[in-house]
């Protein structure tokens, strides 16, 4: 098995960057543990805004956050 942070940079010259990170068993669970917290939010509709001027013109969750203040 191998745990891999990859980040796309979407600029003029998209790249992509790949991290192998180091895993133990601990650190394998408690990942999973996040991914799966993650995922119920996202299942319940559970967001929080991250306001960002390239996202946030087409994000649907715009209009109901939009006078968020924190």
């Amino acid at each position: 098995m191998r745990l891999e942070f990859v980040v796309l940079t979407k600029t003029k010259r998209p790249a992509i960057e790949t991290h192998t990170v180091t895993w133990d068993e601990g650190r394998l669970g408690r990942t999973k543990q996040v991914f799966e917290r993650v995922w119920r939010a996202i299942e319940q509709r559970h967001f929080f805004p991250a306001p960002s001027p390239i996202a946030c013109g087409s994000c649907p969750f715009r209009a109901p956050y939009g006078g968020w203040r924190g």
